[in-house]
């Protein structure tokens, strides 16, 4: 019989106790059979791997990159992977959260001021911990407030080196930034832009290339996530940028330099899923059409393109899981988004849609959300 386990520390049963009695504990949801509301494949290409039979061993890679894992298929994905995102150069990651979690802690110095978007990922904001950075929060989208503090900051530090921090589509509110007045902001300011296309990647641009250049074509942000874990339908992100960029995060970011490389079946799956995702224009129309007729269904016009991510404010706790339950009820799978996640009295559902969504499920997820639709 194993030897029973210590109890958890007293600290961390009150942690416990207080999200159970506020009602935002969390726990793994078990298998759900209706139609699904919640996935980030938002152009349906999980599926498409299904049956799709590739030539690589499960032979790991052995060690970190800068040791023994530096294979050359990783260095022709990243090449593939600069082309498909008009980039001089890109680095693989395990996952988005990862990558921004390299770039946040490694690039921003002590003494240095990062500007960011308040509703930005918990991987953006984890990494500025990590950096010895100052860090200042400005009112989502509130572009108006981030000149006021880019010129304030500006005067204060003359200096430190700014960085402006955005994602591209963000997750919670499903509202696009605007890289038009990012770019100019931080040129105006001297500040360089770090920008995150994590659920953009694959839904909108050429090839599915993302937002920046589907506004910028001719330009570059310091540094540009790329996410694989949601529109491509499968895992890994790659950081975009200079080849010195580059460079530099090989020599200075932690989360690059201590973890181990990707074995060849990932590379070759990834190279597979960049295909894929560039071929995809008819699942990328097909998402937009789907999500004018959501809209239609409320009697909404919305010009394209249209975020995938549509919230439902229902605020308080223990009413918006209510709401959630109803709906799950009904056969919809569709989840609360609570504190921590957003902020108290911000309560919502998240209303996730896809391209493999059909025209009468989306009529009846329509249907049972008129009582709560604002």
């Amino acid at each position: 019989m194993p030897e029973p386990h210590l109890p958890l520390p007293l600290s961390l049963q009150k942690r416990l106790e207080k999200v159970q009695l506020e009602g935002t504990f969390r726990s793994l949801p078990k298998p759900f059979t209706g139609v699904d509301f919640t996935s980030n494949d938002y152009l349906g290409l999980a599926q498409d791997g299904k049956n799709i039979q590739f030539t690589s061993s499960l032979e790991g890679s052995m060690g970190s990159r800068l040791l023994q894992g530096n294979l050359q298929q990783i260095l022709d994905l990243e090449k593939e992977a600069a082309l498909l995102f008009q980039s001089e150069a890109t680095l693989w990651f395990s996952s988005g959260y990862q990558a921004n979690l390299a770039v946040m802690s490694s690039i921003p110095q002590k003494g240095d001021i990062i500007l960011f978007d308040q509703e930005c990922h918990a991987s953006l904001k984890d990494g500025m911990r990590l950096s010895l950075a100052h860090k200042f929060g400005y009112k989502h989208l509130d572009y108006f407030q981030l000149e006021k503090k880019l010129k304030l900051n500006r005067i204060k530090f003359p200096n430190a080196q700014l960085y402006v921090v955005s994602e591209s589509l963000f997750s919670m509110s499903g509202k696009w930034s605007d890289p038009n007045i990012l770019d100019a902001l931080c040129e105006q300011n001297g500040a360089y832009l770090i920008y995150d296309e994590a659920h953009s990647t694959g839904v909108v641009g050429d090839n599915g290339g993302g937002w920046f250049h589907y506004h910028l074509p001719n330009k570059t942000a310091l540094s540009i996530t790329y996410t694989f874990g949601k529109a491509p339908g499968f895992a890994g992100a790659f950081v975009a940028g200079s080849q010195r960029l580059i460079n530099y995060l090989i020599n200075f970011a932690r989360p690059f330099i201590y973890t181990t490389a990707p074995p060849n079946l990932m590379v070759e799956a990834t190279r597979w899923v960049i295909h894929k995702m560039a071929m995809a224009e008819d699942r990328r129309l097909e998402l937009q059409e789907k999500l004018a007729f959501f809209y239609a269904q409320f009697g909404k016009t919305v010009s394209a393109p249209i975020s995938p991510i549509i919230p439902i404010p229902i605020s308080g706790i223990s009413e918006c899981k209510e709401v959630a339950q109803q709906l799950q009820n009904q056969g919809f799978n569709v989840k609360a988004i609570l504190p921590p996640t957003v902020l108290p009295g911000t309560e919502r559902l998240r209303i996730n849609i896809t391209a493999l969504h059909t025209y009468e499920e989306l009529r009846n997820l329509a249907e049972a959300l008129k009582p709560w639709w604002s």
